[in-house]
């Protein structure tokens, strides 16, 4: 019990995380697994406004550092977050 509980609160840690990224829409998510660790791709719809950037792999790394560190804690794997447009 103890352990599913642990892989709730990083799922949950990353999905808040997320969430202060106030993407617009979000059309589609991809959740791999490969052998350098497992990637999360959120593809963005419409952006907010026009010229609007979206996060590099870099950024979000460094912005959610805390909760990526207990992903890889809890799951003994990286978890990689991109950002895309459609």
């Amino acid at each position: 019990m103890r352990g599913k509980f642990r892989i709730l609160c990083a799922i949950l840690r990353v999905s808040a995380a997320l969430e202060k990224l106030q993407l617009v829409n979000i059309h589609n998510v991809d959740f791999s697994h490969t052998c350098e660790g497992y990637k999360l791709v959120l593809e963005a719809g419409n952006l907010p406004f026009p010229g609007y950037v979206l996060p590099s792999v870099k950024d979000l790394e460094t912005e959610h550092v805390k909760e990526l560190e207990h992903f890889r804690m809890v799951f003994q794997e990286r978890l990689s977050i991109a950002v895309t447009s459609s």
